[in-house]
This record gives structure tokens, C-alpha cells and sequence, in this order.
């Protein structure tokens, strides 16, 4: 009778082991999809704010924002100057560390170019780095 009950223990604690197990992993992966879909927001409002701004000074050109390969600016500094001002100061990565960033590859007379990444993936965009351009969201 001993057995048996040590047994029926043996197996409520690794069930209990199992069960917090599986919490933890939900807990961490709806934490990183739930950045993703932050990322996604910060993107089309990113975008939104760069045409916003080519229609008031019919260029993507922002003065005083580095951008190029010699350069790792990171969008939220790309401000503007005077007039010609971008309200981007609070798009900013959920991570802001290493490949989760907002980098300015370019910004031209006719388009930009805006590296980020994914963790999990989103809505068929599997994880990785991506660009935001004038066309929308490539790998």
C-alpha cells in the first residue's frame, strides 16, 4: 500500500513539473509574439509618418539624420531639424539591443530604407530582419 502511495506522489509532482513547464514556455513566446505585434505597429506608423512627411517637403530627406553604412542610426534620433521635423521619438523597439533595433539604412530624395526584426513572427512573416521601404515590408 506504501508503494502505491509513493508512487501516485511521484506522478502529481511531475505532472505539477510538466504544467509549470508549459506555463513558462506560453508565458515567454505570447511575450515575444506580443513584441512582434508592436514592431508591426511601430512599422506602419513609422511609414505613415515618412510619407507624411515626403508630401510636406517632397523628399525623405531629414536634416541632421545619419544614415548610410558607415552609420547605425537608430530611427527614434532621426528627428529632423527646424522645420523639416519627424515625430518619431517614441518608436522604439520593445528590446532595443543588438538585431532589435530601428536602423536608418537610408533615407533618399525618392524612398528610405529602415532595418528591424522579428522574434516570432507575424501574420505569415516568419522571424528574421526585414526593411521598410516606400513599397512596404520586405525580407
Amino acid at each position: 500500500m506504501l508503494d502505491r502511495t509513493r508512487f501516485k506522489f511521484i506522478v502529481y509532482i511531475l505532472l505539477l513539473a510538466i504544467a509549470i513547464s508549459l506555463l513558462a514556455w506560453w508565458s515567454i513566446y505570447s511575450s515575444a509574439k506580443s513584441r512582434d505585434y508592436e514592431r508591426l505597429a511601430d512599422m506602419k506608423n513609422l511609414e505613415a509618418e515618412l510619407i507624411n512627411y515626403y508630401y510636406h517637403y517632397n523628399t525623405f530627406e531629414v536634416p541632421e539624420c545619419l544614415s548610410g553604412d558607415d552609420s547605425k542610426t537608430l530611427i527614434n534620433f532621426c528627428q529632423g531639424k527646424g522645420d523639416r521635423t519627424l515625430n518619431v521619438s517614441n518608436i522604439i523597439d520593445p528590446i532595443n539591443f543588438g538585431s532589435y533595433q530601428y536602423v536608418v539604412n537610408y533615407l533618399s530624395l525618392d524612398n528610405f530604407s529602415v532595418s528591424f526584426a522579428f522574434e516570432t513572427g507575424i501574420g505569415g512573416l516568419p522571424s528574421g530582419a526585414y526593411v521598410l521601404t516606400r513599397e512596404g515590408i520586405t525580407k
